[in-house]
């Protein structure tokens, strides 16, 4: 395949990718932004405080940030659903990881990223650090989060394929971005940036399913800070780190897209394909989820009379979540056979159906074993599909639609975030924390908001470690 490098003759000058990024984020203002996508940075932030609520005490979390407090700086910054505060550094690493650990943070489905975690980490904390108004963090974070779409657009699918995890290895160039121009850093600094940031790229997709994911995700949304501030202090960088020779492009793919023309950003917003969850697991499993609950409904279906399963996925699904004996919560996430057994047994699922418990349940692994998976073509955009052959020689199918086809509303999205921070605030006060964001950009002053986004959790607050399986979220 000829490379949009070589052949796109507005890309083709050593450094132009980074040179069009810069000119884009150098030259926006608040007042150009389409309203569209305004409203759809106050969904990704809405979705991110709530998923930091839920995720800042789960266990894996709490060693993290066992591990940062104890070489931490002063700790002045807040912990978003946490009573603790922290270093700055420290403070966007956690509420990035805490964000991300549960896996029911947003996603950019045509690129497979998830922006809020890295990026709404960095632009929060900083407004604790110097008077930020709603409107110039939107602004950051949307500067943050297409330059972050049009470079996994550009790295193409081959580049998750070959495993790397794109939410880190563009995600840290997006947190860099906002930091940078939250900073007011020129456009010379901001190209520094970038080529700092890229430097800092990695993270893998073996690790997705373990702890070490979501480090990786914290460390993208610190990193990403630190090339701005490194850049901010005359730390030169290579102005081609992303598309020159050895670059960031040509290390981590060898087939990029050739279609994506940087002198359209602003126009046209990569930004607006990000989506939001309804089930805290894998983004490409929700298809399954919704014709698990299909075959569940359907008459004459009872799981108990299930002789064998079939489900029929992508083969990059395969590749990543044909997980029959998941261990971990965290892998359960990530595994095909758990999500439909789980729906199968259970039926709409919450975060303690992807809990370690839930792994370990008699009736899930049972079930697991009774499910086969095969590979039906690479296209993501093939239709998932379930084949259950039951006891008394029946057959029953069940089909999923593509990730995505059934956008939560804002209500939705709302209801979803209220009982995520419900799990650690009376369900009246996390009604009011969460109403308040959707008039962010109506803030002078943001560091007082997110100083409020700190809370104790009640007891017998419900975490994805719970052994009820019911959905802790609707």
């Amino acid at each position: 395949m000829t490379n949009v490098l070589d052949a796109n003759p507005g890309v083709a000058r050593l450094g132009a990718v980074t040179a069009a990024m810069a000119d884009f984020i150098d030259n926006a203002t608040y007042e150009n932004l389409p309203p569209v996508v305004v409203h759809e940075a106050r969904r990704a932030l809405v979705s991110f405080v709530g998923t930091c609520f839920a995720g800042a005490r789960d266990p894996a979390i709490e060693r993290i940030f066992r591990v940062l407090q104890a070489n931490a700086a002063p700790p002045s910054f807040s912990l978003i659903g946490r009573a603790e505060k922290t270093g700055l550094s420290e403070a966007i690493f956690l509420n990035a990881a805490s964000a991300n650990v549960l896996d029911f943070d947003d996603t950019h489905l045509p690129t497979l990223a998830h922006l809020g975690a890295p990026i709404w980490a960095v632009v929060l904390a900083l407004c604790e650090q110097r008077r930020i108004s709603g409107r110039e963090a939107i602004l950051a974070f949307l500067l943050g989060a297409e330059t972050a779409c049009r470079l996994g657009a550009i790295l193409g699918r081959e580049h998750y394929d070959r495993g790397w995890h794109v939410t880190t290895t563009t995600g840290v160039i997006g947190a860099a971005v906002a930091a940078a121009r939250l900073a007011a850093l020129d456009r010379q600094s901001m190209v520094w940036a970038i080529g700092i940031a890229a430097n800092q790229a990695a993270g893998l997709c073996r690790n997705l399913g373990s702890n070490a994911k979501s480090l990786a995700v914290g460390g993208a949304a610190r990193d990403g800070y630190l090339a701005a501030v490194f850049a901010e202090a005359g730390i030169d960088a290579s102005g081609a780190a992303l598309d020159g020779p050895r670059g960031l492009i040509r290390v981590m793919s060898s087939s990029f897209m050739t279609d994506i023309a940087p002198e359209d950003l602003g126009t046209r917003w990569e930004f607006l394909g990000n989506s939001h969850k309804r089930y805290p697991l894998c983004a490409q499993l929700t298809a399954l989820v919704e014709a698990s609950l299909s075959l569940r409904a359907a008459p004459g279906f009872h799981v108990e009379g299930l002789h064998e399963l079939t489900v029929s996925v992508p083969a990059a699904l395969c590749r990543i979540a044909d997980r029959p004996a998941p261990r971990t919560g965290r892998d359960c996430a990530l595994s095909i056979q758990h999500a439909v057994a789980v729906t199968l047994l259970y039926g709409s699922p919450g975060l303690a159906a992807f809990g370690d418990d839930a792994a370990s349940d008699p009736a899930i692994v049972a079930l697991r074993a009774k499910i086969r998976v095969t590979a039906m073509g690479d296209a993501l955009a093939t239709a998932m599909t379930l084949v259950a052959d039951t006891l008394d020689g029946r057959r029953h199918l069940a089909v999923g639609s593509e990730p995505g086809a059934q956008p939560m509303s804002d209500d939705d999205l709302t209801g979803k975030s209220v009982a995520l921070v419900s799990v650690a605030c009376p369900a009246a006060e996390a009604q009011r924390l969460i109403t308040r964001l959707w008039d962010v950009d109506g803030v002078p002053d943001l560091g007082e908001q997110v100083a409020g986004l700190q809370c104790r959790a009640r007891p017998g607050a419900t975490t994805r470690q719970e052994k009820s399986r019911g959905p802790a979220v609707q």
